[in-house]
């Protein structure tokens, strides 16, 4: 078979792998539930049995008892907000991590006296893998956690807020805020302790601001007693029933791009009219071939007759008469 012919075969075949490959292929940006990497939320996903959503649309009408943790790196709609105050009004708990996000845009929607600094926090003594990984040990009793406890941050950021009762971690008299991003502190840098989580209770519900989501990616939320300071952050207004991971407000990748737009296709695709479009196509497709050839017989010239070899035969000796004649 000529090479010309192969190509669409092998043009198809290539595509259609690709497509598996990407369907497939778990997703690998930050703070997905289904990110299995080292930058996932999987662990932390699975441990506590995380209905991840697409939308805001998939949060429950009854949310008295449930979670809702929101990693907000994208901006919120004025209907996103107005779900989210359903939801806390409704009883629900909404765990907002968040360190250079849109954390400031819920925290001001609901008018609270708290605000993500957005500055690096820096601690060059107390620290897990360097300067930029602060440890913290100073809790407030009512996350009661024992006296040895502590989790580690992960280049995160602090909170700004003069209630100070609603504080439930601090982090050390060492840290400070680097307005430079370095490690070295200068003289406009301010010198800790600073509250990186909190906590106030509003209607039924609860907010509670964490400065670092990345406690709980799949590299850190082992580290320390990271795990044991999220969940008793979780059930802080009582053991939960339900918890909901937002995944619309989170980075989104070129990976991601593809799988939702597959995602898109293989809705419509699997819809009634989109199942009728396809067959429609592929029978067009298939018959392409027989038009084809139909269209160049009756375009073309009529075949001639083919010769056999009695007219060979019958030529040639017309043809030595022909010759004898003076």
């Amino acid at each position: 078979m000529e090479a010309r012919k192969l190509l669409p075969a092998l043009t198809a075949i290539t595509i259609v792998a690709l497509l598996v490959l990407i369907w497939f292929f778990p997703p690998t940006g930050d703070f997905r539930a289904g990110n299995p990497f080292w930058n996932g939320y999987s662990q932390f996903s699975s441990s506590f049995n995380a209905s991840a959503l697409s939308s805001m649309n998939g949060l429950p009408a009854n949310s008295s008892g449930a979670i809702l943790v929101e990693v907000p790196y994208a901006p919120f709609t004025s209907g996103d907000l107005s779900k989210i105050r359903q939801f806390v009004a409704g009883g629900g708990t909404l765990v907002l991590m968040d360190d250079y996000g849109y954390g400031n845009q819920i925290l001001e929607y609901f008018r609270l006296d708290v605000s993500f600094s957005g500055v690096p926090l820096i601690d060059p003594l107390f620290h897990y893998k360097n300067d930029f990984f602060p440890r913290i040990s100073d809790f407030a009793s009512l996350l009661n956690l024992t006296s040895t406890a502590y989790f580690a941050m992960d280049r995160g950021t602090t909170l700004l807020t003069n209630d100070s009762s609603g504080v439930l971690a601090w982090s050390s008299s060492f840290s400070f805020l680097s307005q430079d991003g370095s490690s070295v502190k200068s003289a406009d840098d301010t010198l800790g302790p600073f509250p990186v989580a909190y906590y106030t209770r509003i209607d039924k519900g609860m907010i509670i601001a964490v400065a670092d989501p990345s406690i709980v990616i799949n590299s850190m939320i082992g580290v320390d007693s990271n795990y044991a300071f999220i969940n008793n952050v979780i059930n802080l207004n009582g053991n939960h029933v339900a918890m909901y991971f937002d995944q619309s407000h989170l980075p989104v990748g070129t990976l991601d791009n593809a799988k939702q737009t597959l995602d898109i296709a293989y809705s419509v695709a699997s819809s009634p009219f989109g199942a009728a479009a396809i067959l429609v196509a592929l029978l067009a497709v298939s018959t392409l071939p027989l038009w084809r050839k139909k269209n160049s017989v009756s375009a073309g010239a009529p075949n001639p007759k083919p010769r056999n070899r009695e007219d060979e035969d019958h030529d040639k000796s017309k043809g030595e008469m022909n010759a004898n004649i003076p």
